[in-house]
């Protein structure tokens, strides 16, 4: 008889218990780091709202709501003395300024504000509009153009920034951005008006006339777009309907009293392509009467009254441009001065002053105003700026414009001053 095996029999192994332990301690190693990620963010917050910065704005906010504006004014200084990093305070400033009109400082703070927070495009947009109201385009562009691409969505930054590409003679920057303007406030009449004169501009005609059509429409009788349609219709071939379709639209507009200029002798020359002479000689005669120092009207009514066989008129219309022609010369000639030498006051004040007259009030109050930025200790830029905004009927502006001027002042004789 076989006796028993005496190998005794293999139990398996028991599951280790390693892994188990690290499965209990992972959500407890995951919930520390949870807790200490929100004990961190917690004292970030804290110091954020305790920075000295957040403090005096709060205080300023609630001073501004009490109506304690200078109250609200020195905690928000205060802010910006003692926390110079933080944004919020310079915004409040420019807000508070930008509301008394005080455009320079409106301007400085959004700037301030702007540089700590470049992703902000409504601070862009504020400044814009700040250095808009100071005439000062040269700034306002390119803070313009920083809202136009941060704002997608906003029909002011589209529209601010059309309107000054226009300026620039941008056209197609113009074009997009009034276009998109349009099509998110298309009840905001500058900049739908803004979008026609520039695809007139840049004789986009297709576009202008179905664009005008729509204008006219929602303001039926506006004397600019009827006008800008008669060019439109001018420029197409000119068959009986279209040269009727002009005709109307010229008289249309200059049937109204804030009728442009520029549609008198445009509906003289379409009355003579239909053959109505006196008509003609009518609407020309009365171009001449509203408009004797318009260049670009005299100009086209020389062709009108060649046209008409009126040669005394011509040659009166003629002996009008001779002045004109002269000023424009002068001007153009004061322009290259500036471009090469931006420091020469006695042409800068010449030059604005020139612009004045001939009625381009915007173009004359930027120089002015850079040449009293260029020229701080000369008195004679400040001096034509203040009379200037006097005439405009800015006086409002005036008192800022002293309380900036340096405390020393060269001599009334002194020459160009560097900057």
């Amino acid at each position: 008889m076989n006796s028993p095996t005496t190998e005794p029999h293999t139990q398996p192994s028991p599951p280790a218990t390693r892994p188990a332990r690290r499965r209990r301690l992972l959500p407890t190693a995951l919930g520390l780091l949870i807790l200490a990620a929100a004990l961190g963010y917690g004292g970030w917050s804290w110091h954020e709202y305790e920075r000295p910065g957040r403090v005096h704005e709060r205080r300023g906010v609630e001073d501004a709501a009490a109506g304690r504006f200078h109250e609200a004014e020195r905690q928000w200084r205060q802010g910006v003395q003692q926390d110079p990093t933080f944004p919020g305070c310079y915004e409040h400033l420019g807000d508070l300024y930008q509301q008394v009109r005080d455009y320079p400082d409106a301007a400085a703070d959004f700037q301030a504000a702007a540089r700590l927070n470049p992703r902000d495009g409504t601070l862009f947009q504020r400044l814009a509009i700040a250095e808009l109201a100071q005439e000062d385009e040269r700034d306002a562009f390119p803070a313009a153009k920083r809202a136009y691409e941060l704002l997608p969505d906003s029909a002011d930054a589209a529209g601010t920034y059309g309107l000054l590409a226009a300026r620039a003679a941008d056209g197609p920057a113009a074009i997009a951005a009034l276009q998109r303007a349009h099509r998110l406030a298309p009840t905001v009449r500058p900049y739908w008006a803004k979008l026609l004169s520039v695809e007139a501009d840049t004789q986009q005609w297709p576009t202008l006339e179905r664009d005008a059509a729509a204008y006219l429409r929602a303001y039926p009788g506006d004397p600019w777009a009827s006008y800008l349609m008669a060019v439109a219709y001018h420029h197409e071939p000119h068959t009986p309907a279209n040269l009727r379709a002009a005709i109307g639209y010229a008289e249309q507009s200059v049937s109204r009293a804030n009728a442009p200029m520029q549609a008198y002798p445009l509906l003289g020359q379409l009355y003579l392509d239909a053959g109505r002479r006196q008509d003609a000689l009518r609407a020309c005669r009365t171009a001449l009467r509203l408009a004797p120092d318009n260049q670009e009207v005299l100009y086209e009514l020389i062709g009108c009254f060649s046209r008409l066989d009126q040669p005394q008129m011509a040659a009166r219309v003629s002996a009008l441009l001779k002045p004109l022609a002269r000023r424009r010369d002068r001007i153009v000639y004061l322009q290259q001065v500036m471009r090469q030498n931006p420091t020469d006051v006695a042409s800068g004040l010449e030059l604005a002053g020139l612009e004045e007259q001939d009625g381009n009030l915007q173009m004359a109050r930027q120089y002015y105003t850079a040449l009293a930025r260029i020229a701080p200790h000369d008195p004679r830029p400040r001096a034509a700026l203040a009379a200037f905004l006097r005439r405009m009927g800015r006086g409002d502006l005036v008192e800022r414009l002293v309380q900036q001027a340096p405390p020393t002042a060269a001599p009334s004789g002194a020459g160009p001053v560097s900057p």
